[in-house]
Parts: C-alpha cells; structure tokens; sequence
C-alpha cells in the first residue's frame, strides 16, 4: 500500500511524515533470523550464558543453536509425529546450568546435560489416551521443574506436575485442571521464587471462562483464586524475580495483559498494546521490564516500575508463540507460525520506546537543531537527547543547575522555540548572561551579556539567526533588555509600562519582540493578563492587549499578532496589524476555551485547539476563518504545524493522543495513540522528523527521507526513490 504512493517521475510526491513513519512499522527490527522452517515453533529457551539457544518445533524436532556462531549444532529430536497427533517439541534450560528439559516424544519429558552430553527420562504422561505437553518451566533456582500437560479426556482435565528435577521425583501433581483442549498453547503455571507457592491456571473451555489459582504446596492448601474472567482460556504466565507479581495474557477475545498482586490474588493494573490474544510473558532477571508476545506479529517490552509500554518489536510475519531473554548476551529470542527463529538486541533502556510511542523522561523537552532537545529537572544539570538515537541523555554538568538556565517562560509547557534554535541563556549566578550556542554534541559559550543587577533575570529569549537576546528584570521593575551577542555592552531598553513580564517571545525573522504578564503576577495562573509588541527596528511598540490572554505569537510574514483571549467560558481569537498599530484588532468569537494555538511557517494559516474538540483555522492572509476541523471527540488540548508547513498535528490523549492532518486538504491522515488523558503541549522538533506530546512527555519518530533511501538501498543494492 505505501508503494502505491512513490511518485512517478514528474508527479508530485503527496507523502509525509506519516507515509515514512508507517514505512519504519513494515521494517524489521530483528538483528537475525537465524531459520525459517516450513513448520511453526513453539518453544524456546536460552542457556544462562547466552551461548546455546534450545527451539521446539511443531513438527517434534528441538534444535540446539550455537547463538555467538550462528550455527546449528545438534538436533536433539526429530520424530515427526506420533500416529494420531503432532507433538510439538517444548524446550526450557535451567537458569542456573547448561541443563535442558525438552518434550521429545509424545509423553515424555527429557533432561539433557550438555556439559556431560548425557539425557535421561524426567517425567511421563500418566495413563492413557492422548496427552500434550503444553509448557515447561523452571523454578528460580534450577531444583524443579514444572510441568503442564493436557488430554483429550474431559474426565481427567489437564494436568500439572512439580518434579524435583535431581531425583526425578513428582513432588506435586495437580490434575483435573479444567480445559481439554487440543489448542497447543492453553496451560501455563508457575513456581514462586521461594518454590512454597504454585500459580495455576485453569481454562474451563466449554464454559469460556478461565481464573487463576494460587496453592500453598505445604499445606496444600489454597491461597486465593483470582476473579473469573470470560474468554476461551489463559495462555501466559510470568512471576517477577522478587515474588510481587503474576504476569498473566488469555486468547482471542481479550489481549490484554494483567497484573496481579501475587500474595493476595488482587488486580493491579491492565496493559493494554497487544491486539491479539498473548502467547508468552518473560520478566527479565533484575525485575526492571517485563516481555510479551503475541499473536498480532508484535513483542512488546513494559517498563515494571511504570507499567508502561517501552518497546515495540517488529519482524515476524505472522503469530509470535515464544520468546527467550538472554540479558548476559544482550539478546531476546523469538519463533512463531512463520517458522522463523528470530535474534533481537535486547536493551535495559531504549528512549522514546520507538518506533511507536514511548514515554520520554519526565523532564520537559525543549526543542532544539535537527532532532535533539534538552531535558532538565529544575536542581539538575540539563540533559541533552537525541530522539533520532538510541543512546541516553547526556548530562551537561558544566552548565550547572537547570534553575540557572534562562527561559522566554515561566511555565516550562508554554514555551515554544523557534525551528532550528540552538542558543541557550544561562544566568551566571552573579551578573551576567551566558550565551552558549550547541554546537556538534555540546554547548559552547558564544557571549556574555552584562547585567546591571545582580539578581536573576525573571525571563529571557533569544533569536538564533540575529543573535539577539531580550531579558526582563524582577518584579517591580518595567525594564525589557535587548542586546546582540556580538555587541554585548550595546543594551537597548525599549519603552514598556507593564510590570512583571513574565513571558517573551521574538517572531520568527527576529523583526518584532512580543511580551506579557501572567494574572495577578502569579505564573502558576493560566491566563496572561496583559500584552505587548514592539517592532525592534523601530523600536516602537505596535500592539496592547489589556485582557486575558491565553496565547499569543507575532506573524511577521502576515504582519499581525495572533493572540487568544478568554471570555468566561468561550473565547476569541484576536489579530492585531501590526503596520497599523491605532487599527482595530479584528476579533473571531469562538466558543469553549482555548489556549494553545500555532501558526504555518509561511504565516498564512493559524490553527486554534478548543476544548470543545474542534481545531478553529484562519487565513491570515485573508483575514478569513475556514470551517473547523472536527479532530478530537472530547477536546483538543495541543496544536502545531510542522517546520515544512505540509502537516498539523493536534492533541488530546489516550487512544486520540495524535491526530495528523493534511495542510493542503486538511483531511485527517493518522492517529497516533498515546499516553495521558490531556496532552496541551504539542510540538514538532526542529528538523521535522519526531512529534512531541505532553505531559506526560511522549514521541514518535519518522525516519528521514535519506534514512529511508539508504535503507533501500541496502536491501537491494541501489538507490530506491527517496
């Protein structure tokens, strides 16, 4: 479907920046694949080094994989079937030796030693008829393995085994565990990391329900049952390494993962990002992340201490059955109905969880050149962050604390930089304000402006190009500064009567300076109570508002002042000309409330979020206001063109966090999931390939078109159409 849209030679090209965002969804994300059988695979497992990696196959065969070679070393099992049913091989290694438990007959289980190269028979389906061997798991430490096994008799139910692995004793076993099911990946259970307690699943498929069962294997006694749920059976089962949580993921009519209080049974929270029913679930070693896959061709990596989706993994072409962590080796382990057996880079952190959204630090972003902002936390040394890498944030200590950074706001979410700025104001702590300019992957100090007080400035901004710098002092004075960087002690004051200037900002060419005061003088207040505009060459002021003002820029190409005003509960939005400054502001009367609006980078269009859902435009030029778009259900929070002027964006939350929208034909193109109930700031970085939302701080990223290209090229040899 995306190659429908590559131009032909003379034809415009239509696309943007959501045809090369869904273009990196259809890329693999794999490091390798090492196989693909003709057959599906259901299991596998890594040896706690990382250096052997076990798969079972559909068709019986369990394969050993020397992972740092690449190579297959053995096949350990390779009866293809029984003479009524399949068997598909299931594998697990001990996680503390190089000591594998695999199904490689129809009803038994094996332990292969291979450090001694020597296997023998560990657990065998009891009785007659037909049985499957749907999960092995280990205990935490290596003792005992747990066995879930189904028949096709309703009258003995499943059943689940606890072997003590080194005298080959059943320990436990469970049986008439509901389901009868000749599904392959019903059944799950797990041991707690002290081995005193068993988490059983039961799947009652007949009736559609399933629950979960904690037993207390020294009493024998039940601990709690968790709430029944409605949906054909459980298929995934996890416990985190400290014993707090019980993972669990049912099929096909819910695919969503729960969370369970382990000691008590009780719900913690709902993860929801799989679209299909859940096959595995894998808490890492350190408890910090907790990996899912499942049948939507997706594994999905959460964050444990905020629930919190971190990573998508995209690469299998159909159902992913299993998954493997080998955190030793830096690698995560897959294989699935397209019978490939897949090798991915496992990483502890992967900021922005990219290519779909992720959360970025809680610090707020500022955008920067190309794609990096800056992060800060208000007693810390700012962090710069590259959206277009995988690296972390790096820390700027030389800059000192965030609280001396100097900013065009009081309310770090109000602040919008200019495309492409890369000056940052720092107050020195004395008399002075540093000018450093970012410069590869560092700030360097490019000046030093004077003060004539040694307090802080209360705000200041800066315009990249003219190199100018405009500050305002501390409440009670009227002072608005404005220097260049190249001519430091050349101050210039231009003539204000407002008080408290709490907010500034210049117009894109850096011909006008625009500044107000936030409400009562209190920059916690939502509203701006006053405003002003001067034209710097001039230095006269060209517009004055003396009312609440929500948000406001200057058009220099159109040569007004945008400015929302609220009224009660409406608003309207307000352009001041600014060549004619004695004319009067014309005014569009609007209703619910509104404070963020953005404008084209041509000045030609203004886009206008209300919390009545609609996104309200305006022809600057014409002076004129198209019909709304209706982009959101509830409201619309954020608003922002992109640098190329091509795309909108507009923001709410939840599963209408992004919406993107044509400039041309402002119809709706893409919708972007996110986090948060009320995502007002909404922003593009600088070079146009990442959009921002928050708080909370999230992004999603599109490759660049010479990323694109040189993609391409590597897939076949020569350059693609950009």
């Amino acid at each position: 479907m995306l190659d429908r849209h590559r131009p032909s030679p003379g034809q415009d090209d239509l696309r943007g920046w959501e045809w090369r965002y869904l273009w990196r969804l259809t890329r693999s994300s794999a490091l390798v694949t090492l196989t693909n059988r003709p057959v599906r695979g259901w299991s596998v497992s890594f040896s706690p080094d990382g250096t052997r990696l076990a798969v079972g196959w559909e068709d019986g065969h369990v394969d050993l994989w020397d992972v740092p070679g690449r190579r297959l070393l053995r096949v350990l099992a390779d009866r293809a079937t029984d003479e009524e049913h399949p068997y598909p091989g299931r594998v697990a290694f001990s996680p503390v030796r190089n000591l594998l438990a695999a199904r490689t007959a129809p009803k038994e289980v094996t332990a292969y030693d291979l450090d001694s190269n020597e296997g023998r028979l560990l657990w065998q389906a009891p009785g007659q008829g037909w049985w499957e061997v749907r999960e092995l798991a280990w205990s935490k430490d290596g003792a005992r393995l747990v066995i879930y096994a189904g028949s096709d008799s309703r009258n003995l139910g499943d059943e689940v085994s606890v072997v003590h692995v080194a005298s080959g004793k059943v320990e436990v076993r469970r049986t008439n565990v509901w389901s009868a099911s000749i599904f392959l990946h019903h059944g799950a259970a797990r041991l707690s990391p002290d081995n005193r307690w068993l988490y059983l699943a039961r799947s009652d498929l007949a009736a559609s329900r399933w629950d979960i069962r904690c037993i207390d294997l020294t009493t024998d006694q039940e601990v709690w049952q968790s709430e029944t749920r409605s949906d054909w059976g459980l298929t995934a089962l996890d416990v985190s390494p400290d014993g707090r949580y019980l993972a669990s993921g049912s099929g096909f009519e819910d695919a969503t993962i729960r969370i369970w209080d382990a000691s008590s049974g009780r719900l913690v929270i709902p993860l929801e990002g799989h679209s299909a029913f859940l096959s595995a679930l894998e808490f890492s070693t350190n408890g910090q992340r907790l990996v899912s896959a499942a049948t939507d061709q997706t594994i999905r990596i959460w964050d444990t201490a905020t629930w919190t989706e971190r990573q998508v993994l995209r690469g299998h072409t159909d159902e992913v059955h299993a998954v493997a962590l080998a955190e030793r080796a830096g690698l995560l382990a897959s294989t699935g109905k397209d019978g490939n057996l897949i090798l991915w880079e496992w990483r502890e952190e992967k900021p922005g969880g990219l290519p779909g959204y992720g959360r970025l630090p809680a610090k707020p972003p500022l955008p920067f050149e190309d794609s990096r902002v800056l992060l800060w936390c208000r007693n810390d040394p700012p962090e710069v962050l590259d959206l277009k890498s995988d690296t972390p944030p790096v820390a700027l200590p030389e800059l000192g604390p965030s609280r001396l950074i100097l900013l065009s706001s009081d309310l770090i979410g109000r602040i919008v930089s200019p495309f492409g700025a890369n000056l940052l104001l720092r107050w020195n702590g004395t008399n002075q304000i540093l000018v450093h300019e970012m410069r590869g992957t560092e700030f360097r100090q490019v000046g030093a402006i004077p003060l004539n007080s040694t307090a802080r400035p209360a705000v200041a901004c800066s315009h990249p190009t003219r190199r100018l710098v405009a500050w305002t002092e501390r409440p009670p004075s009227t002072a608005l500064n404005l220097a260049s960087v190249g001519a430091p002690d050349r101050r210039i004051q231009l003539t204000n009567d407002l008080p408290g200037l709490a907010e500034l900002g210049f117009s894109e060419d850096g011909a006008y300076l625009w500044a107000a005061t936030w409400e009562g003088g209190d920059p916690s207040a939502p509203n701006l109570r006053h405003l002003r505009a001067w034209h710097l060459d001039s230095r006269q002021q060209v517009a004055a508002l003396y009312e609440r003002v929500t948000a406001a820029t200057v058009v220099a190409a159109a040569q007004q002042l945008v400015a929302l005003v609220a009224t009660n509960r409406d608003h309207q939005v307000v352009l001041c000309n600014l060549a004619q400054p004695a004319r009067e502001p014309r005014r569009f009367p609007g209703r619910f409330f509104a404070e963020q609006l953005s404008v084209s980078p041509d000045g030609k269009w203004a886009a206008v979020a209300t919390y009545g859902g609609l996104v309200r435009l305006l022809d600057l030029v014409r002076g004129e206001e198209l019909a709304p778009l209706h982009a959101h259900q509830n409201a619309t929070a954020g608003v922002a063109f992109s640098p190329d002027g091509r795309r909108l964006i507009s923001t709410w939350g939840g599963r209408e966090g992004v919406r993107l929208w044509d400039v041309r034909t402002w119809q709706p193109l893409l919708t972007l999931p996110g986090g948060g109930a009320d995502l007002k700031v909404a922003r593009w970085s600088a070079g146009g390939d990442v959009i921002l939302a928050g708080p909370p701080w999230q992004a999603w990223r599109a490759p660049s078109r010479e990323e694109i290209a040189a993609a391409e090229a590597q897939d076949d040899g020569k350059n693609s159409p950009p």
